[in-house]
């Protein structure tokens, strides 16, 4: 990565900027999912991001730690969706064998 910090809006790019080892901040609140990324409430919090930036490893390791999930995507999609929605899952015939 380029960026030396990295402000954004709660996406992926808050992600990769952490998988790059980059400071994140977020321009607007993303929800506990975030956390400890700062969330930039105004000019002042702008301007010390922009001139610090300073996130620890630690923090950042956190983040990611928590945010990714080892296993097939597709399969924790679906298990997720029907939990949502209050369905056991089809197990396929092809993933079965």
């Amino acid at each position: 990565a380029l960026a030396a910090r990295v402000i954004t809006t709660p996406s992926t790019v808050a992600l990769d900027a952490a998988l790059a080892g980059r400071p994140v901040a977020l321009a607007v609140n993303g929800g506990s999912i975030y956390t400890p990324v700062q969330v930039l409430e105004g000019p002042g919090d702008w301007l010390a991001f922009a001139q610090s930036g300073n996130m620890m490893a630690a923090e950042l390791s956190d983040f990611r730690r928590r945010v990714l999930v080892e296993g097939e995507a597709a399969d924790r999609i679906v298990e997720r969706m029907c939990h949502d929605i209050g369905v056991q899952p089809k197990v396929s015939q092809a993933r079965a064998r």
